[in-house]
């Protein structure tokens, strides 16, 4: 939509939101998960993960605001999209590979 120049606000506005409320269900699961084999560092587990997201939040805006040209939601939408690969990619390198072990009682 952003590269074909054809924005409706409503349309747009209705996709940050649906895109927000996915990451508001799947957030809590995948930070539950993560933590999940070791629950004696949960605390310091989810700290260290609220920091780099909220680190990684903070980068990432002032690029989008950097890169801004004034008119379009280009800067903002081409962040989205690396943030998702990299996250899709550190699933299949990082996540997928370690479901895979069996641990052995």
């Amino acid at each position: 939509m952003t590269l074909v120049n054809w924005m409706p606000l409503p349309l747009f506005i209705s996709l940050l939101v649906l895109g927000n409320l996915a990451f508001g269900l799947t957030a809590p699961n995948a930070m539950q998960r993560a933590m999940q084999p070791l629950p004696q560092i949960a605390g310091a587990a989810g700290a260290a993960t609220g920091c780099i997201q909220m680190t990684t939040a903070a980068v990432v805006s002032g690029l989008v605001a950097e890169l801004y040209d004034g008119h379009s939601a280009l800067s903002m939408t081409a962040f989205m999209a690396l943030c998702s690969l990299l996250a899709l990619i550190a699933y299949l390198l990082l996540a997928r590979p370690a479901e895979c072990v069996v641990v052995l009682p």
